[in-house]
């Protein structure tokens, strides 16, 4: 018993024994950006690579990652590990997140962020789920939103090339084939993870038409799709159905990657998509 007692003081020592500080990511740095259409404030969490000096002349190309508040440790990390090694370039990373501090309030702002298309019984559920209010469909001043101030922010305040890749999982995904359809200037690289074609009865197909239809005939662009392969039909269908749309079209500078991982889920699969699509998107063995 006396070995017991002796074990518990130990651990609630240790909160005195050491000092406690608050975990800080390698060269990364905060910043808030108010959009011009919206007023609503975005937080940038930028994570810089090894060797970035303000006052010498090298550029860096930049990835841009939605859902930042989720995924920017992990795809900064997974960037820096793999530039170590050369399989990818020294990449500016820039997590796209909000000043906020209650995850809910994250998952409200994305809901109508990421989605280009207003689905009102689809958005109820979501707020029935998370017990908070919800709208959808501002994928479009999202978009400008990213036009007019976020990119020039980034180009303004740090050394940037053109080079520039989108990254995103779900409606993350869904946004960034919205963008690459409506916007293809804007970025050359796109990592679009278990993107939710379903959304708003797969109202992007109907994008996706009216695009090819309007005369366009080019998205340069190399985009690297993935899902998991334990997703429901609802979501892996319309997903082969996308990707076989884009190839007949035939559209110049387009070079598709796609893989579908076995026994992942929705959630599951984000590393392994995120891992194995960074390397795919800066391949140089063919460009767009």
């Amino acid at each position: 018993m006396k070995t017991i007692y002796a074990f518990i003081f130990i651990l609630l020592s240790l909160g005195s024994t050491y000092a406690q500080k608050p975990y800080t990511m390698t060269e990364t740095v905060t910043y808030n950006v108010k959009s011009s259409s919206s007023q609503s404030d975005y937080q940038l969490i930028i994570s810089l690579p090894d060797g970035y000096k303000a006052g010498d002349t090298t550029r860096y190309p930049v990835l841009y990652l939605l859902d930042g508040y989720f995924f920017t440790p992990m795809v900064a990390s997974l960037q820096r590990f793999y530039a170590m090694g050369g399989e990818v370039p020294k990449t500016i990373v820039v997590g796209i997140s909000y000043p906020v501090t209650e995850e809910v309030t994250v998952h409200q702002r994305r809901t109508y962020d990421y989605t280009p298309t207003a689905d009102t019984r689809t958005t109820d559920e979501i707020a029935a789920f998370y017990k908070v209010p919800m709208e959808s469909g501002g994928g479009a001043r999202f978009l400008q939103t990213l036009r007019d101030d976020i990119l020039p922010f980034v180009d303004k305040n740090f050394k940037t090339t053109s080079d520039r890749a989108l990254c995103g999982h779900s409606f993350g995904g869904l946004f960034g084939t919205y963008t690459l359809l409506h916007a293809p200037e804007l970025f050359n690289r796109y990592l679009l993870s278990s993107p939710s074609f379903p959304w708003a009865d797969q109202a992007l197909f109907k994008d996706e038409e009216m695009v090819f239809k309007s005369g366009r005939k080019s998205l340069p662009a190399r985009v690297y799709f993935s899902m998991g392969g334990n997703e429901t039909d609802y979501m892996i269908s319309p997903y082969k159905r996308m990707l076989q749309n884009l190839r007949e079209r035939q559209y110049r500078g387009l070079y598709l990657e796609e893989h579908i991982y076995e026994k992942e889920s929705h959630t599951s699969v984000v590393p392994t998509a995120f891992a194995q699509g960074l390397r795919a998107i800066y391949r140089q063995d063919k460009k767009p």
